[in-house]
């Protein structure tokens, strides 16, 4: 029954692959054009680091390489002047990629803790990437010969998250791959990695989508410009991110909107009774974020909100720093009375410090610090300095 759920999981988190092809990877050109000339010169890698933010196609781009290295028959053209390649998606390996049920792909992630052999695994809490799991759905299947394909091809999602005791016991494999393995580690933070493991790693750096084609996106989607437009830049260039943020139950641009207007007018006194109306939206956003990726885990789903309702305070502080210097590249380009009156009331150097400080308090979320007084902090803050 685990196996069963295991392949499930899979074809959840394959979703959305099977009508993509390489073509289709939005502003990556250079990682695919890297990885066509070193297929075509036929010394592909074995192990490869894909770093980047989340949402900018590090998954979907592992995926499409992979089911291009297990397809049958490859198909070959060309794409502005150079040899390219891509997967047939008619083949048996392609339908059975498609199906997310291929034998020889294997997506690693921590939650995968849930399907041990181990009684024990199963009831821990998947906060970090398990040496157990690393062990027991990695490193103990490298070494097996493919069954379908001629090679095996392994993914392990947010890398960054394998504690210094996973990332030394898949350090073996990566040193010494078994020939058929290709390995792709995806990762935000290569600084949190084992030097050992960076040096051998071909590193991809995966570049934030254009804000046009987020745009874009989001509007064929049925979201309205404006707030398809707002997401592309608060998400930093996030398809991925816009798309989940923008199709929230909980309202998200409503919450941004409203937070902004009380932002402009609050005073020193209204503080604690706004970081309190703060902590109920970040509430009703971590009860939203939990219908569609409920596998976090509750404490995971309210430090998610938490960064995206300080987030929100921070993107205004930094729209009135960007106008106060004589920029108009604004994140809340919907809300331009609200940044006016923000930057008027701050000089670029007060709103950088205020930046800072809740950049500071992002981190201060992942040390399990009190919501409340992170967020009675930042606006006592704020409003001192608007005053």
């Amino acid at each position: 029954m685990r196996q069963l759920n295991t392949i499930a999981v899979l074809k959840k988190e394959l979703t959305g692959l099977k009508s993509l092809s390489l073509r289709d990877i939005h502003s990556q050109n250079h990682i695919i054009t890297a990885f066509e000339d070193s297929l075509n010169a036929g010394r592909v890698g074995q192990s490869f680091i894909f770093a980047g933010q989340d949402g900018v196609g590090r998954f979907k781009c592992a995926g499409e390489i992979a089911k291009l290295l297990l397809c049958e028959s490859p198909e070959k053209s060309e794409q502005n002047g150079r040899p390219f390649q891509d997967s047939c998606g008619k083949c048996r390996s392609c339908r059975l990629f498609e199906s997310g049920s291929h034998p020889d792909f294997k997506h690693i992630y921590k939650e995968l803790n849930k399907y041990s052999e181990i009684p024990e695994i199963r009831k821990k809490s998947p906060s970090e990437f398990l040496i157990s799991v690393v062990r027991e759905f990695f490193v103990d299947k490298a070494g097996k010969k493919p069954q379908l394909a001629h090679k095996t091809v392994f993914v392990l999602s947010e890398s960054e998250k394998l504690n210094q005791s996973a990332q030394n016991a898949i350090l073996k494999t990566l040193e010494e791959p078994p020939p058929h393995c290709i390995i792709i580690l995806i990762c935000t933070r290569t600084d949190r990695l084992l030097e050992t493991i960076l040096s051998r790693c071909q590193v991809y750096n995966f570049a934030p989508v254009d804000r046009e084609i987020i745009a874009g996106e989001l509007e064929g989607r049925g979201i309205d410009r404006q707030e398809a437009v707002f997401w592309s830049g608060f998400t930093s260039g996030s398809l991925g991110r816009s798309i989940e943020l923008s199709s929230l139950e909980a309202e998200c641009y409503s919450i941004k909107k409203e937070l902004l207007e009380k932002l402009e007018s609050f005073t020193l006194a209204d503080a604690v009774e706004l970081a309190e109306w703060l902590g109920g939206r970040s509430g009703e956003i971590a009860g939203a974020l939990g219908k569609t990726s409920g596998a976090e885990g509750k404490a995971g789903l309210k430090r998610q909100a938490q960064t995206i309702t300080l987030n929100m305070i921070m993107s205004a502080a930094a729209d009135a720093m960007k106008l106060a210097a004589g920029s108009r590249d604004l994140i809340n380009h919907d809300q331009p009375e609200v940044i006016t009156s923000l930057s008027e009331k701050f000089d670029p150097y007060q709103a950088s410090r205020l930046v800072e400080d809740i950049n500071s308090s992002i981190s201060m979320i992942y040390s399990y610090v009190n919501e409340k007084l992170i967020f009675e902090d930042i606006l006592i803050n704020f409003a001192r300095t608007k005053e």
